[in-house]
């Protein structure tokens, strides 16, 4: 009411970001809504003891369960032909996105630990239906600057703008499940990580996985989960932060000046995280038999290009 916030350019400018950033994503997510026939069935989805959802329960060896809770920000659902198609989405306000190997090494395992409790559910409520991922992904919430190539036009700044909005995570293989996300899909999506050419999925510039995958996918994210929990149960409290390339686990960590750990100290060191290729991670992840059947049933894209070196 005092308009405190209107008391310096600097927050009369960041006002004025903040509401572009707001109309801009706004309208994005109505059109990437518009372009496929996937519709949003909740917002702000718990899953946990007292939620919409129930927990996911993951057994400890000891007998005890590693209950894990959580909220999903938007969940949308697809029915067609005696299926139910789910796809997860989890808003990011900073620069977030999709990475197997992140997820390989137990960093990101948030969108498959959402999907495994959205498809759970659906699986209980609906036994007659056959449940199948649609895909998982971030959306960043940004308002992008577009670096001018030549004599761009208008047209031309706004097809740059709606690519950088595009939608990152991993996709359903099946072009029938492509083709409910995105029904105007010609060569390079603007809605989600896939590339066609032709009536075909252009795998080095995809992220795709097939169903298969999916599914070997949630039960590897439940093995890292349970591995995180016996830790604890073991007392494990090792200052061991990871560095995958540039990244550490101490770049954004609130408590570094109270851990303890400096590298100038005998017995800080750092985790570090080689480079690895999704076909690596897919051949670590698949069982041996499993992987030959789905890469001939259903080949699938490589994903997000291997971490910094």
């Amino acid at each position: 009411g005092n308009e405190i916030l209107m008391d310096s350019a600097a927050n009369r400018y960041l006002i004025q970001r903040l509401k572009r950033i707001a109309k801009r994503a706004g309208w994005t997510l109505v059109r990437h809504i518009q372009s496929g026939s996937f519709l949003p069935s909740g917002y702000e989805v718990g899953f946990g003891p007292h939620e919409a959802l129930p927990p996911i329960l993951i057994g400890m060896k000891d007998g005890s369960k590693l209950i894990l809770r959580g909220k999903i920000d938007r969940v949308d659902m697809m029915d067609a032909e005696g299926k139910t198609y789910v796809k997860i989405i989890d808003y990011k306000s900073g620069s977030t996105s999709f990475n197997l190997a992140a997820m390989y090494y137990g960093l990101q395992l948030q969108l498959v630990v959402y999907m495994d409790a959205a498809m759970e559910m659906e699986e209980r409520r609906r036994p007659d239906k056959d449940v199948v991922p649609g895909g998982l992904f971030y959306y960043h919430i940004q308002d992008p600057l577009v670096e001018k190539k030549g004599e761009m036009t208008p047209e031309e700044i706004q097809e740059e703008i709606k690519r950088q909005l595009r939608m990152s995570g991993l996709v359903n293989s099946d072009l029938e499940v492509i083709s409910l996300m995105d029904r105007d899909i010609e060569g390079e999506s603007d809605v989600i990580p896939v590339a066609m050419k032709s009536g075909m999925i252009q795998e080095a510039r995809s992220s795709v996985a097939s169903r298969k995958r999916f599914g070997f996918l949630r039960d590897y994210v439940r093995k890292r989960c349970q591995k995180a929990g016996q830790e604890i149960l073991e007392g494990n409290i090792q200052m061991a932060p990871y560095q995958e390339g540039t990244k550490t686990g101490c770049d954004y960590c609130l408590y570094h000046p109270v851990c303890g750990f400096d590298r100038k100290l005998p017995g800080c060191g750092y985790r570090k995280l080689p480079p690895i290729k999704a076909e690596e991670i897919w051949k670590e992840i698949l069982p041996g038999e499993e992987e030959q059947e789905d890469a001939v049933d259903q080949p699938a894209g490589k994903g997000n290009p291997e971490p910094e070196a």
